[in-house]
């Protein structure tokens, strides 16, 4: 939190960079070591389930479909909206930058996130013991394996890396709260004044994420509401008002709000047999049609 509100997106931009470099040298040398102790790589891939490496759904129904597709967007799709990816491309310096940067990501997406399937893969073939503790899978595998530098260097980086995808994550809504809300409803404020409006929010959604962590403790199902949230409430109104003209401001807010109600009655509530993604998603573009359409933006005034 003191990091973020000091140095904002460039100290988290400048963090990430380096942690990330040193995680992905400590998951290649992982990697390393744990193919040189896999007697024979095609024994291991033999002895697997026949479904283990297929790619589509086991059942070719509705639900199991509707379940892969989620599985995809959840991530894929509503990364774009947070700090993930908007975040960034609009600290770019410019456009061109930011569409390098977009590609770039894409790409080491498929090529970096293969490291620690790798790891995984060889480490549970080779210690099937590993998985009554499948959390800590790699920090485990860190620990047995590596030398004591490597150890230092990886697991701080680990660590450092986590911080700062927090920081992140509690720097985009602060943003979003202080920018887009609170500065609307005040008559010209200055510069000084939204920066710490921005700053109190920061604690604020710092104060939040510490109650949520306290009370879910498993990190891999907040990531997935996380994602989910923002594509349920956001994706569709900001494509809405990047490439479709007539989207009105009451059809964004009602997407936004029909979206998120929706997912989260569906999510907590009554769960179905499909994700709740999925109707989440349908009740967000229809509050974009249904606002757009009776309640539309004044027209432009001709100067």
């Amino acid at each position: 939190m003191t990091y973020t509100l000091l140095g904002g997106m460039w100290s988290i931009s400048i963090t990430d960079f380096l942690h990330n470099i040193i995680l992905i040298i400590g998951l290649i040398f992982l990697t390393f070591l744990l193919y040189q102790k896999t007697p024979d790589l095609g024994a291991i891939i033999e002895k697997q389930e026949t479904d283990f490496f297929k790619f589509t759904p086991q059942k070719h129904d509705i639900t199991s479909w509707l379940t892969y597709l989620a599985a995809w967007i959840t991530i894929g799709l509503g990364s774009i909206p947070q700090q993930d990816i908007f975040q960034r491309v609009m600290s770019a310096k410019s456009a061109h930058v930011a569409g390098i940067a977009s590609f770039s990501a894409g790409i080491m997406y498929l090529t970096v996130a293969i490291l620690p399937l790798m790891i995984a893969f060889l480490g549970v073939s080779l210690y099937p013991s590993l998985m009554s503790d499948d959390m800590l899978l790699i920090p485990h595998l860190v620990m047995k394996f590596t030398p004591t530098g490597i150890q230092i260097l990886f697991l701080g980086a680990l660590l450092s890396a986590l911080l700062s995808t927090t920081s992140g994550a509690i720097l985009a809504p602060a943003s979003v709260l202080g920018e887009n809300l609170i500065k609307p409803m005040m008559k010209n404020p200055s510069d000084q004044k939204v920066l710490r409006i921005i700053r109190l929010s920061v604690v604020l959604v710092t104060l939040s994420c510490i109650y949520m962590a306290v009370k879910r403790q498993n990190i891999f199902e907040l990531v997935g509401e996380s994602s989910a949230f923002g594509l349920v409430s956001l994706f569709i109104p900001l494509n809405a008002g990047l490439w479709w003209k007539k989207a009105s401001s009451m059809g964004s807010h009602l997407s936004m709000l029909l979206g998120l109600g929706v997912w989260g009655y569906f999510q907590f509530i009554e769960p179905l047999e499909i994700p709740s993604i999925w109707p989440g998603l349908t009740a967000s573009l229809i509050g974009l049609l249904l606002g757009t359409y009776v309640w539309p933006n004044p027209p432009k005034a001709v100067e």
